[in-house]
């Protein structure tokens, strides 16, 4: 998997792409246009986990929080 930053188009810091790299990202390069390269392999990626329950709107997000119209 591959994605590209614009580090013009991010808040200054010291490595764009920053949260992309917490996830297992490495930079790989950059592009002609200044665009930071960022890539996963397919061995470096996490193994799918299950999909979260639907959420029953009749239910309230979070119990205990009563919610003011």
């Amino acid at each position: 998997m591959v994605t590209f930053v614009d580090p013009t188009q991010t808040r200054r810091k010291r490595d764009p792409g920053r949260c992309f790299r917490k996830a297992g990202f490495r930079a790989v390069g950059s592009t002609k246009g200044g665009l930071v390269a960022l890539q996963m392999l397919p061995e470096e990626m996490p193994e799918p986990c299950a999909p979260l329950p639907v959420h029953d709107p009749a239910q309230p997000l979070l119990p205990g929080l009563e919610v003011v119209a």
